[in-house]
C-alpha cells in the first residue's frame, strides 16, 4: 500500500504546473541580461514557444514584416544505433511532435524588436559559434546555473510555456486562444 500511495505523490507532482510569477519573470530578466541565451528567454516568455521548437528556429521562418514566425520543426535528442547495435544520443531536427504543433505564431512588437536587432546572417536564430543550433545541454546548464545564481525558484524550462499562457489568462484572453 506504501508503493500505491508513493506511486499517485510522485504522479500529483509531476502533474503540477509550474509558472513564474511576476516578480520572477522580472529576475529572470535581469539575470539573463547580458547572457548568449537572453534572447531566447524572453522569446520564450513572449511567445511560449517549446525549447525544442526555439532551438530549432530558422530565419527563413521568421517574417518580421508582417509579423509572425512558422514552427516548422523542433530539436529532439535520441538515441541513435549504429550497424553494430551501438547507441548514442543524438541531436536532430525534425518535424513538431504533432500536426496541430505546425504552426504560425504572431508576434509581438518587444518581439519584433529584439529579433530585429540580432545578426540575421545565420541560418539558426539561436545558434552557436560554429553555426550550429543551441544543444539542449548548453542551455540546460546555462538554465540551471543562471537561476540557481540569481535565488530564482528552480522550475523547469518549460514553465516558460506555461508562465505565457498564464500571462494571456490572466489578461482576460480566452481559453481555447491560449490553447491554439
Amino acid at each position: 500500500r506504501d508503493r500505491f500511495t508513493n506511486q499517485i505523490r510522485k504522479r500529483k507532482k509531476e502533474e503540477t504546473i509550474e509558472y513564474f510569477n511576476e516578480d520572477e519573470i522580472k529576475k529572470l530578466k535581469i539575470a539573463f541580461e547580458g547572457n548568449k541565451f537572453e534572447n531566447l528567454i524572453l522569446l520564450a516568455l513572449g511567445t511560449g514557444l517549446r525549447q525544442g521548437e526555439l532551438l530549432a528556429l530558422k530565419w527563413e521562418n521568421v517574417n518580421l514584416d508582417e509579423k509572425y514566425l512558422e514552427v516548422k520543426e523542433s530539436i529532439k535528442k535520441v538515441y541513435v544505433f549504429d550497424m553494430n547495435g551501438n547507441k548514442e544520443l543524438k541531436t536532430v531536427l525534425q518535424k513538431p511532435k504533432t500536426d496541430n504543433s505546425i504552426r504560425r505564431v504572431d508576434l509581438p512588437d518587444k518581439i519584433i524588436s529584439i529579433l530585429s536587432n540580432m545578426d540575421h546572417n545565420t541560418t539558426f536564430v539561436f545558434e552557436d559559434e560554429n553555426g550550429l543550433p543551441y544543444s539542449v545541454k548548453t542551455l540546460f546548464g546555462n538554465w540551471k546555473k543562471i537561476l540557481k545564481e540569481n535565488d530564482i525558484p528552480y522550475k523547469k524550462f518549460h514553465s516558460l510555456r506555461h508562465t505565457y499562457a498564464t500571462m494571456l489568462l490572466s489578461k482576460g484572453v480566452d481559453l481555447k486562444t491560449v490553447q491554439d
